[in-house]
């Protein structure tokens, strides 16, 4: 799983939500507006590069190995991945390249979970 467009969002999400959060807890404007800023910065470029291509942000553009997957005729280069979409040599995802992405994704998401909890004794 690509890790430049998850952290983007995440890292600005994240703001973006404990200043909602400060918002209702206290009903400062400003927390309000920066929390809507924050979460608008978060999201924008998780919508392009979804409308890029959906394959590129849950899998990734290529294997471990380094040779670049074909991602479908509507494939289209973004800020974020701004190589050329399906070149010559390209191969498809198989199902383990999908449940690889998928596993790590799960483990890593579980990690920082039970981190995040033993850290701030949650």
């Amino acid at each position: 799983m690509p890790l430049a467009p998850w952290a983007w969002t995440i890292l600005f999400c994240g703001l973006g939500g404990l200043f909602l959060v400060a918002f209702f807890a206290s009903g400062d404007v400003t927390a309000l507006l920066l929390g809507l800023m924050f979460e608008v910065m978060g999201l924008i470029p998780l919508v392009l590069e979804l409308r890029g291509s959906p394959q590129r942000v849950f899998l990734g553009q290529r294997a471990a190995d380094g040779t670049q997957f074909f991602e479908g005729e509507r494939a289209r280069r973004t800020l974020m991945s701004p190589s050329r979409p399906n070149p010559e040599g390209a191969v498809t995802p198989s199902i383990a390249n999908w449940a690889m992405s998928i596993g790590i994704a799960v483990v890593c998401s579980g990690a920082g979970y039970y981190l995040a909890r033993a850290w701030f004794g949650i």
